[in-house]
């Protein structure tokens, strides 16, 4: 099924609502003219009711995208057509009026919160004009009779009230209407948090199924080739085969690696300790398992680098080897460090090209890379994305174009 798009519930929504006012406008003139023997002309109400039914039937039309300005518009011309009934019909006198209030709820949900106070405003003012200009209904006048010589205190006071009402309805449905959608984003980014973390228990099971039926024939394929490689060498007319031999050995070491970033450490490893590390030795660390590590240069926060922190420190040096080796493919690498507000901060810059702003909100995404055929299976950035997130930290990237990338790990001082 295909969902349906905020737009057009938004549109269900005020053509239901469009519907109940005018069932409602229908069963009060019934009852008004019929049952309470008002004296007032039809002919103005069915006009009215042809063109508010008419323009509801519009918006079922499939021609018609629905979008915020359809909804503005539809709002507004209710409101006119309204005000254009209570006109006709003994204005401000007539109880009808309260249906201005539906128009503001319904803008202050539906549109964005300026079109709720644009909507509160606009009726109000609809509201005064029709003190001053309305056809007159002679039972209805003759109770108010009293109240209109003038703009008299009571008049002021409707008028003061109306506006206070739609004034206060507007800033207590924004703010539920705010309130709620903040609660569904939360939630939202909860089911991608649980949804991350499902993908990565998945990859962690593809790893050790990988590890455990691969490793053993590729081994045994690898010491097969070797051996043969050997004896082929033993004679130089073999030339031809002894190059399909290392083809085969390539591809066999090809395999090996691909199942060594398989079982990579993914994210926080079930039964790791927290222990009390300082950056300085979560970057030692680091450079133990570079063979290159000159090419890295370190920049630590000399009043917090030699402060014990209390973290996840193999995952957390797992993670940060992911981003360097991601930025030494590019020449030389600047590793930052620093601690500040219970949070631990690194920075990862590179001298590449950059990334295309287009691809930079990608990465970190499950077998996505920008590197080139069989230099990667993009899984790194992903480990150590979910890595930070678990953690209640995060993962982010800067980059300009020929000015290099920097990536961006907080993770929290568990302390």
């Amino acid at each position: 099924m295909i969902p349906i798009s905020e737009e057009s519930l938004k549109l269900r929504w005020l053509a239901g609502a469009r519907w109940l006012t005018a069932v409602g406008l229908v069963l009060a003139f019934v009852v008004g003219y019929g049952s309470l023997g008002l004296t007032f002309d039809v002919e103005p109400f069915v006009e009215i009711m042809v063109i508010l039914i008419a323009s509801n039937v519009a918006l079922y039309i499939p021609s018609i995208p629905p979008s915020e300005r359809i909804l503005s518009i539809a709002i507004v011309a209710d409101i006119l057509l309204l005000t254009t009934f209570l006109y006709l019909y003994g204005g401000s006198a007539n109880p009808l009026s309260s249906v201005y209030f539906l128009y503001v709820i319904l803008a202050s949900i539906l549109l964005p919160s300026l079109w709720g106070w644009f909507t509160a405003a606009f009726t109000s003012l609809c509201f005064a004009f029709l003190f001053f200009f309305f056809v007159p209904i002679p039972e209805l006048t003759d109770v108010h009779r009293h109240h209109h010589h003038g703009f008299s205190t009571h008049l002021q006071g409707m008028l003061i009230t109306f506006t206070f009402t739609a004034f206060v309805i507007v800033y207590f449905v924004t703010r539920l209407t705010a309130a709620l959608r903040s609660r569904e984003q939360k939630l939202e980014a909860l089911r991608e948090k649980h949804q991350q973390s499902e993908r990565l228990a998945g990859l962690t099971t593809l790893a050790a199924g990988a590890a455990h039926e691969l490793r053993n024939p590729l081994a045994t394929i690898s010491i097969s080739i070797e051996e043969l490689k050997r004896e082929l060498e033993k004679t130089p007319s073999h030339m031809e085969m002894i190059v399909e031999a290392r083809s085969i050995q390539a591809a066999v070491a090809r395999c090996q690696n691909i199942i060594d970033e398989l079982c990579r450490n993914a994210g926080v490893v079930g039964g790791e300790p927290l222990t009390s590390t300082s950056l300085r030795e979560v970057v030692e660390q680091v450079l133990d398992h570079l063979p290159n590590r000159e090419m890295v240069e370190i920049k630590l926060d000399q009043s917090s680098s030699g402060i014990p922190h209390r973290m996840f420190a193999s995952s957390t040096v797992q993670a940060l080897l992911s981003l360097v080796r991601n930025g030494l493919e590019y020449g030389k690498v600047t590793l930052e460090g620093s601690w500040h507000d219970d949070m631990i901060r690194f920075e990862v810059r590179d001298n590449g090209p950059g990334i295309a702003d287009d691809i930079l909100p990608r990465l970190g995404e499950p077998f996505f890379t920008t590197k080139g055929a069989g230099k990667g299976m993009g899984l790194g950035l992903f480990i150590t994305k979910t890595f930070a997130d678990r953690l209640g930290g995060s993962l982010s990237f800067q980059s300009n174009s020929n000015k290099g990338t920097c990536a961006t790990l907080l993770i929290p001082d568990l302390s």
